[in-house]
């Protein structure tokens, strides 16, 4: 089997990985421009064996001196039955074209896991993959788990096999379910971001980066995917607020409601009166805590979450998120998502894409709170093929890699 690697047009790429079940965002002529504001550009990469184009995939590149970094996120999209014709003909490509070195990540399971019962099952012949891959240069990088800029365990939810929103809601751990019930009684209120407004996205996941300790991002960023990702597919970036002034006026109606019954129990001066007036203090004192909450607001409105999510023809992926943790105790998050898994139901989207995910099962037990969160939609957890590298040996290559040592 002969493969040649050359270049394509943005239409034949499109068509390509748009058909493949490996297609991801990552995949996408979007974010190649999107991330040329970070300064990588990209290629169109065909995978040929005669005139057939049997494989495709967007190989971003960034300059290193007179050589170039390539990275392949979600990909290459080619048959991994017979990894090696590919990535022969890949490297071939990748010497003849100053290549320093060459990230990859394929877009495909090794494992679907079940943490709880610590069990898991090998997909797509991982194993023997990985070892050919290995044969031909592309080295698996051990570790990645430890880098919190390489992704490889996934939470997603096939959703292909509901037909109502009851259906869905009810597929959700108990827990989840009660949460979402709650947040619909809590006046808040579901908006689309557009340009303009991103800082108020900005914001959330800005105080979200500060309590994990992971990096924000510009205004800029999000003005930049939202442009680029909506001429093909489509960009949502929803925010959560609370209606103040709804929310107080309930609470304020309440907390008179339970003063009279507080007074009328106490003059009535009865075993069962009193019972009943010591549970209404109860309920008042939470009541006035709600109240002590959102004193000091002005406003009419309090943001409580957001999210940035990317929406392909078969999958929406939930790429980034953010709260206010001082409001957590409104739900917002489940409330989101549920919204988005409501527009995914009735835009017959398959595959409901939580994205990354880790926690205790990969030494990193300060990240269970979004494994569990995640996991109470009740979807799989799936460990990816992983990250391989290809590394240039000439000279120069390895003074690039001893001057960045030394660094």
């Amino acid at each position: 089997m002969i493969i040649e690697v050359k270049k394509i047009n943005d239409k034949v790429f499109k068509e390509y990985v748009e058909a493949s079940s490996q297609f991801s965002f990552w995949q996408t002529k979007a974010m190649g421009e999107r991330r040329r504001l970070d300064s990588w550009d990209y290629e169109l990469l065909g995978f040929f064996q005669a005139s057939d184009l049997v494989g495709a995939g967007l190989f971003y590149k960034r300059k290193v001196l007179n050589r170039y970094n390539y990275e392949c996120m979600g990909g290459p999209i080619i048959d991994y039955s017979n990894p090696k014709p590919y990535f022969l003909a890949l490297r071939k490509y990748l010497e003849a074209n100053a290549c320093h070195s060459c990230l990859i990540n394929p877009n495909l399971t090794a494992y679907t896991h079940n943490i709880e019962a610590k069990t898991s099952e090998e997909q797509n012949d991982f194993l023997r993959v990985k070892s050919e891959l290995n044969e031909t240069g592309f080295n698996y990088l051990a570790n990645t788990d430890a880098n919190d800029t390489m992704f490889n365990w996934f939470y997603k939810k096939d959703i292909s096999n509901f037909t109502s929103e009851d259906e869905l809601l009810d597929s959700f751990e108990r827990e989840t379910k009660r949460l979402i019930n709650n947040s619909m009684k809590m006046h808040l209120v579901y908006e689309e971001l557009e340009v303009g407004q991103f800082n108020r996205l900005k914001n959330l996941v800005d105080k979200t980066a500060d309590n994990k300790d992971f990096s924000s991002r510009a205004v800029s960023y999000y003005e930049s995917l939202f442009n680029e990702f909506n001429r093909d597919y489509i960009v949502k970036m929803p925010i959560v607020k609370l209606d103040v002034l709804a929310y107080r006026k309930d609470l304020e109606n309440e907390k008179a409601i339970l003063i009279d019954k507080i007074a009328n129990d106490q003059a009535k001066n009865t075993k069962k009166s009193l019972n009943r007036m010591v549970q209404s203090q109860d309920v008042l004192r939470a009541v006035e805590n709600k109240l002590a909450l959102i004193a000091g607001v002005s406003g009419d409105y309090i943001d409580l979450c957001t999210g940035v999510f990317l929406c392909l023809p078969d999958t929406i992926t939930y790429l980034i998120g953010g709260s206010d943790n001082k409001y957590f105790s409104f739900n917002g998050p489940q409330f989101m998502q549920w919204h988005m898994l409501k527009y995914a139901l009735a835009n017959n989207v398959s595959t409901y894409d939580f994205y990354a995910t880790r926690g205790s099962y990969i030494n990193r037990p300060d990240e269970d709170g979004v494994y569990y969160f995640k996991k109470g939609f009740s979807g799989q957890l799936y460990e990816n093929f992983g990250f391989y590298e290809y590394q240039a040996n000439s000279l120069v290559d390895k003074f690039i890699r001893f001057v960045r040592k030394i660094r």
